[in-house]
């Protein structure tokens, strides 16, 4: 799998996942999952972080002070509107979800 530095955007996920065998078979999820949703959206949010972990110390992905970062340009780019919406959403949910389990975890169990 070859990615450039600005691939974060739907078609890496893809690359990725491809990359990995797909997703994996209702069959194989663990005794218990059956929102086979709930999993691809899971194994979805996993692909983004797996492509987005150490961005904030590469060196390469810096706050922009005049217009908007080279990776929304290249989203833009590799996108059309609805599915850049549907990126969006998604990447403001792994935030909102990485935020509630760390709050979770601070205020719910003793050190």
């Amino acid at each position: 799998m070859s990615l450039s530095s600005l691939a974060y955007d739907p078609a890496a996920i893809r690359s990725l996942r491809a990359a990995m065998g797909g997703y994996p078979s209702v069959d194989s999820l663990p005794m218990g999952v059956s929102d086979s949703k709930r999993v691809i959206g899971q194994i979805e949010a996993s692909d983004r972080a797996f492509l987005r972990a150490g961005m904030s110390y590469d060196g390469t992905h810096c706050e922009q002070v005049m217009g908007f970062h080279p990776l929304m340009h290249a989203l833009r780019k590799s996108t059309i509107k609805s599915d850049r919406q549907a990126w969006i959403k998604a990447v403001k949910q792994d935030l909102w979800d990485a935020v509630c389990t760390t709050m979770f975890d601070v205020f719910h169990f003793e050190y």
